[in-house]
């Protein structure tokens, strides 16, 4: 868990969730007890956002997001991030960061993240999950800061 004491990573990710409980809020990131960084909006914009904020010094991070798929998962894989808390977490998402030694909690893994009109995969999550990791992020990113 990155050399933090279990019940201090356990307020912050408290902290961290009740962060995405504020309307308007879709991804907070907390450290230390004090909140780093919020943002809200649809899709991967405001994850990739809050990460841009976020100091490359600051250590132990950790994140709450209301969706996490694999394509979140590819740019929370940081010796800075320390856990990861979703509403609703891909099995994708998942492995990828418990692999990397991230600690995440979840209220509710799905198999995969769907898109908005449920008829098929999240175009991200399909970029993540059939591409290797440094291409998907750069496709992603192309994709993002094209439409944004």
């Amino acid at each position: 868990m990155n050399n933090r004491c279990r019940s201090d990573l356990q307020k912050d990710l408290d902290l961290a969730e009740q962060q995405i409980e504020c309307p308007g809020v879709t991804v907070a990131a907390v450290s230390d007890g004090e909140v780093l960084a919020r943002s809200g909006g649809l899709g991967i914009g405001p994850l990739l956002d809050l990460l841009e904020e976020i100091s490359d010094d600051t250590q132990n991070i950790v994140i709450a997001d209301r969706i996490v798929g694999a394509a979140a998962a590819l740019f929370l894989e940081s010796p800075q991030i320390a856990a990861v808390y979703a509403d609703v977490m891909s099995t994708p998402a998942k492995k990828r960061l418990i692999s990397d030694g991230i600690y995440v909690q979840v209220q509710e893994d799905v198999s995969a993240i769907l898109n908005r009109d449920e008829t098929g995969l999240c175009p991200m999550e399909k970029i993540a999950t059939s591409e290797g990791s440094e291409t998907a992020r750069k496709k992603i990113l192309n994709i993002v800061t094209s439409n944004g």
